[in-house]
């Protein structure tokens, strides 16, 4: 595997900051939509539950935004940088070496969804971001592009996260906390 994991052209340019960035606004405008539609769906709700519930067992109920993002940062910065070398600059590589690049794609999508399944649909949704990540790499041929658009959601979608959780009630969240999983109630 070239480049030990990181993929032949991997180059952490002005160009490849701008690109991530760039390609992070459709899955930003993906989760504002979903967000607008979600009291619709019960399945949508569960994958917002179980984030919020996270970030609640990780920061508590108050805002702290100096505290938040520099945990979202770390997470964001470990999962954009591990789960794309791992799932990308590895997994998706080497098969696309033996199977070509969309079947490469399909295959490591559908684990690192199935890898993400909090709930049936946050696994579906990780699956979608995955085939995006996948096409950003096979589109640019630099393993930097995911990784900055990767940990660049993370960091959005936590902050947010964290703000919701800290907007909401002591009784929502001791809900939140004591929320069994998709589907249940506390």
């Amino acid at each position: 595997m070239p480049n030990k994991g990181l993929g032949p052209g991997v180059a952490f340019t002005a160009e490849a900051l701008q690109a991530g960035l760039l390609y992070t606004l459709p899955l930003l405008g993906l989760a504002a939509g979903l967000d607008l539609v979600e009291d619709k769906f019960p399945a949508l709700q569960d994958v917002t539950k179980a984030t919020q519930r996270s970030v609640l067992r990780l920061l508590g109920g108050t805002w702290k935004p100096l505290l938040g993002l520099a945990i979202a940062t770390g997470l964001g910065l470990v999962a954009g940088f591990g789960e794309e070398m791992l799932f990308r600059g590895i997994f998706q590589y080497e098969l696309a070496a033996r199977w070509g690049s969309t079947l490469a794609i399909g295959v490591s999508s559908v684990v690192f969804g199935a890898l993400h399944a909090v709930t049936p649909w946050y696994a579906a949704l990780a699956t979608v971001a995955s085939v995006y990540f996948g096409g950003l790499y096979g589109w640019t041929s630099n393993l930097a592009v995911p990784i900055i658009c990767h940990g660049v959601y993370d960091i959005g979608a936590l902050m947010y996260a964290h703000w919701e959780v800290s907007q909401m009630t002591d009784q929502e969240q001791l809900e939140l906390s004591n929320w069994l999983g998709p589907g249940e109630e506390p």
